[in-house]
């Protein structure tokens, strides 16, 4: 399907605009993060796609990793926004909030049922989402760091003037447009019913950060 080809293509070009955030900005803790961000979108676009393009990988592991993808974002997404346009916590402060639930969620998500249940069926459009038994736990979790990172955002928009205000404002936009977005087409409606239209979050979303990572090194 054309759509899955889009979407790795999207990936290919987050996980370039991450590493260059990442090794040639490194001066700037909040350009690393949002490296690591975009890296962390890619993964979530990237597996929506290979998915949707029927590969070796569109079984439903594809889904299990397009839900890993979701807890890096939220980490990295709470980082930068301590970080951008000024530092606001040491490295040291910021490390745990980032492991933790990496620790937590990841191998949870892929090895166990405890958040999605793996089945024999193929990853395939229309799939219905089966959720585990700390499904909700993870999502909370996510729900919590993402408004602690639009906080954050906001705070920040309120005390900056000049270029870095209207960034953020384009940040902050894009950030609540995509949460509600992905929200809608990548959780409620998959674990309500089958659907043909899981892609749209990870498009909304990735093309969002390609602009926002492009106009980082633009700047």
């Amino acid at each position: 399907m054309l759509i899955g080809y889009i979407l790795l293509a999207i990936a290919a070009v987050e996980i370039y605009i991450g590493l260059v955030l990442l090794f040639r900005y490194q001066h700037s803790l909040a350009t690393v993060f949002y490296g690591l961000f975009s890296i962390s979108v890619a993964l979530y676009a990237g597996s929506n796609g290979f998915a949707y393009v029927q590969t070796i990988f569109s079984n439903n592991a594809a889904e299990y990793l397009s839900w890993v993808g979701a807890m890096p974002i939220a980490a990295f997404l709470l980082s930068f926004s301590f970080s951008f346009p000024a530092p606001k916590r040491q490295l040291r402060e910021l490390i745990p909030w980032i492991i933790w639930p990496l620790v937590i969620f990841i191998p949870g998500l892929l090895f166990t049922d405890l958040f999605i249940q793996h089945t024999t069926i193929p990853f395939v459009p229309g799939q219905k989402t089966s959720s585990g038994a700390l499904l909700w736990f993870f999502l909370l979790i996510f729900g919590i760091y993402m408004v602690w990172a639009f906080r954050n955002l906001i705070v920040s928009y309120k005390t900056t003037t000049g270029y870095y205000r209207w960034l953020l404002k384009i940040l902050i936009i894009g950030l609540i447009l995509s949460f509600i977005v992905s929200s809608i087409f990548d959780i409620t409606i998959p674990l309500i019913t089958e659907t043909n239209f899981g892609y749209i979050g990870s498009l909304f979303t990735s093309v969002w950060v390609i602009i926002t990572g492009y106009i980082m090194l633009k700047k």
